[in-house]
């Protein structure tokens, strides 16, 4: 490196005066083009328009909240899929029963499947019996989904003990829709207070249509309607219904089987068509459960 340097001296040296000032001068030249590279930037900040600044985050704002929408979107649509399945999975057909010694093809009728039925006759045919309602939580197969659509049908007949034979021989076989209280207390051998409370809530629903009904009669125990079931006839005749059509706010509200939702439900629903042609275009908007009640007291007309 020495060697070379002394060589590059000894060819500058040997050159003429305004040879070497010529190549001091360009040496020069490009220190400063070089150093003014460098320091530019430093001395001259390029100005940001405020416009494009506020654009740009307005853009990754927008962004942003599209990614969002675009999750939420398929949260809901990953819900709504899991809510169909679970109902279409669980929706069954309950009516009246008693679990103990049920058929199979009843509690086919019922909607249960065949592996769940099987494991409920294995459990009786090893001595089980269904005491209460909670005892049919124990077949494991059956899910609390179903259990809760089973559960108001279940009506598990009790022993009437020998004392209580004679006065069951006694009663009077009763059509329960147009008794009045003093056939309800000779016929059925009902409490003064019990025939009261029957005829009260018989009126407020218009007529039973089913025997079970009954049983939603406050203080009337299981083992007083298992007593007086096999004497009780039902005119369904005698059902006052209500115009669904032309009934009022307040007179479908007072009806114990329409809650305040399910009122309203129906007469928005009335207002926005006009009227209702049939009994599809109000099961679409009530309970599934509770409209398989609600229809018994309903005329198109």
């Amino acid at each position: 490196m020495k060697v070379q340097l002394k060589k590059w001296l000894r060819s500058f040296l040997s050159l003429k005066k305004s040879e070497q000032r010529g190549i001091i001068i360009l040496i020069v030249i490009i220190l400063i083009i070089n150093s003014f590279n460098v320091i530019v930037p430093y001395i001259f900040k390029p100005k940001i328009d405020p416009k494009f600044a506020q654009n740009k985050n307005e853009l990754l704002s927008f962004i942003e909240e599209q990614s969002r929408n675009a999750d939420s979107i398929i949260k809901l649509d990953t819900n709504l899929l899991a809510d169909n399945t679970i109902k279409e999975k669980y929706v069954l057909t309950p009516f009246p029963f008693d679990p103990n010694d049920l058929p199979f093809d009843k509690w086919k009728e019922l909607g249960l499947k065949d592996y769940q039925i099987k494991n409920i006759k294995n459990y009786e045919a090893k001595g089980g019996k269904f005491l209460t309602k909670n005892d049919l939580k124990k077949i494991y197969t059956l899910k609390a989904e179903e259990y809760m659509q089973l559960e108001p049908f279940i009506f598990i007949k009790k022993r009437i003990k020998a004392r209580n034979t004679k006065v069951k021989n006694k009663l009077i076989i009763t059509e329960i829709n147009s008794a009045n209280e003093s056939e309800l207390i000779k016929n059925l051998g009902l409490k003064k207070y019990l025939a009261q409370r029957l005829v009260k809530f018989r009126n407020l629903l218009g007529g039973f249509y089913i025997k079970y009904q009954l049983s939603e009669v406050y203080g009337l125990s299981d083992s007083i309607y298992f007593k007086i079931q096999d004497f009780i006839t039902i005119d369904s005749s005698l059902i006052n219904k209500l115009n669904v059509n032309t009934v009022s706010f307040k007179d479908l509200l007072r009806h114990p089987y329409f809650d305040y939702t399910t009122t309203k439900s129906i007469i928005n629903e009335r207002d926005r068509i006009g009227k209702f042609n049939n009994h599809s275009q109000i099961s679409s908007i009530v309970n599934d459960s509770a409209f398989s009640k609600q229809i018994h007291y309903l005329v198109l007309q």
